[in-house]
């Protein structure tokens, strides 16, 4: 037949509707796919909870201050003994003056960009945290939404491959292929270390399932039982690999 051409009569009246055991093969293909993605959220969600709270983090934070104090009193001292050579060195004076007044000016700086760079991180803590309860709630524009507003506010290094997993699980229900692909790779390209890394290459292999890349979608997965999954991970993959390869679903399976 010829793509785009209308069919004749005998073609059309060769088309069958789907019998009854493909639609029961359909439908147990389907249950399978949805038990799997709630297998891959619960154990998603369930991490979620080691997140340190945003307390803890801004506790250790506040510590800095007393640190950057001490340092200032020390430099504020060799300043007091420089200007103590200074009235005997007058051809020397405006030069050591400046210099002072450039010295304290760049420790206010630092004390500028560090509170700065604090307050980005508690709010990029904030907004990821409002990611994790919109998705859990299935607000998944929200959740998106914060995850990007996150990523934008210097988050801690340690939480970047859980922004890019939220990312793209949150494209991936709003079924943005193309971006949760994206936001996937970048968790097994980047974070090769992450307790997300397996799970992103069972995303990205359903992303590219979704895209009618089977044969991509297989090598993904087989890339990931080669690296030693745990347990729980082995089997949510050799269940995607099975429906991927249109193994028949049994009830209970």
């Amino acid at each position: 037949m010829v793509v785009g051409a209308e069919p004749d009569a005998n073609q059309a009246l060769a088309w069958e509707p789907p019998g009854e055991e493909e639609l029961d093969s359909r439908r147990l293909r389907q249950m399978e796919l949805d038990s799997i993605a709630a297998d891959i959220e619960s154990i998603y969600l369930e991490a979620e909870r080691e997140i340190p709270s945003v307390g803890r983090f801004q506790s250790q934070v506040e510590q800095m201050p007393g640190k950057f104090s001490a340092m200032e009193k020390s430099s504020v001292e060799a300043l007091a003994k420089e200007e103590n050579k200074i009235d005997k060195l007058h051809g020397q004076v405006a030069g050591l003056k400046n210099s002072a007044k450039k010295a304290n000016d760049d420790i206010q700086t630092g004390f500028d960009d560090l509170a700065q760079a604090e307050k980005d991180r508690g709010a990029s803590l904030d907004h990821y945290d409002a990611a994790i309860r919109f998705f859990k709630n299935l607000k998944y524009k929200k959740s998106v939404a914060s995850f990007r507003k996150a990523r934008k506010l210097n988050p801690p290094h340690s939480l970047l491959d859980r922004i890019y997993f939220g990312l793209g699980s949150g494209y991936f229900r709003l079924k943005d292929y193309p971006k949760a692909k994206k936001n996937f790779s970048a968790v097994v390209k980047q974070f090769p270390s992450s307790d997300k890394w397996f799970m992103s290459h069972i995303m990205l292999a359903w992303v590219h399932n979704h895209l009618g890349e089977n044969s991509q979608a297989l090598y993904i997965l087989d890339r990931a039982l080669a690296n030693d999954p745990p347990n729980n991970i082995r089997r949510l993959i050799e269940r995607l690999d099975h429906v991927i390869q249109g193994g028949k679903i049994y009830v209970g399976s």
